[in-house]
């Protein structure tokens, strides 16, 4: 696998290799050579940040899913209180990267890289602590529903899990509109009020 390093020393020798093409360019032709030069820094800029921006794009799109891996799973634990089928049917229904990483937590165990699937699982869960704490409890719901002697137990901790994907999922769109307010509120001012104000000023200085 590709380490941070690796794709650093990428982004350096494709520059470097750039830069060295754009001086040749630069001695036959002074305005393509300093273009060229202006090329390559971008070109490094976009290699170096592109993993940084590739992970991002994944997580935001492993976001989405977070609501319909958790029913996935919910779904399965009804029936069947095996955590280890459970993770393989949301795998095989969900469409996205969270697909794959769920594919993985189960490879992690078939692998011996972990010995229960629980355990690769909680490892894969610390990922996602910072990002969606909704997620990591409905999650560890789940699990803890193994352990429950009676199927009233078992069944309430599933539905614990269910609100608290919902009532977490909830939370986040509260706090992303409310941070979106202020940028709003900016646009608004710039695009309706001062425009407004400045014809305002305008019909007043034309009345004079």
């Amino acid at each position: 696998p590709l380490t941070p390093s690796d794709t650093i020393a990428f982004a350096i020798l494709v520059t470097v290799v750039s830069i060295l093409l754009s001086l040749g360019i630069l001695m036959v032709h002074m305005l393509y050579g300093i273009v060229a030069i202006i090329l390559s820094t971008v070109l490094y800029y976009y290699l170096y940040t592109y993993p940084e921006r590739l992970y991002k794009r994944k997580r935001v799109q492993s976001s989405t899913e977070l609501i319909l891996a958790v029913l996935y799973l919910i779904i399965f634990m009804r029936n069947n209180p095996n955590l280890e089928h459970a993770i393989r049917f949301a795998s095989e229904n969900l469409c996205g990267p969270l697909s794959l990483d769920f594919a993985k937590v189960l490879w992690d165990v078939e692998t011996n890289k972990y010995s229960t699937v629980q355990e690769s699982l909680d490892n894969y869960l610390q990922t996602w602590t910072d990002r969606s704490r909704a997620f990591v409890d409905a999650v560890h719901l789940i699990e803890a529903s193994l352990y429950q002697k009676t199927e009233s137990s078992r069944m309430g901790l599933l539905d614990g899990a269910l609100n608290r994907i919902l009532s977490g999922t909830t939370e986040s769109m509260v706090h992303y509109v409310n941070d979106l307010r202020t940028p709003i509120s900016a646009l608004f001012m710039m695009g309706i009020t001062l425009p407004t104000m400045g014809l305002v000023l305008s019909l007043i200085h034309i009345s004079e």
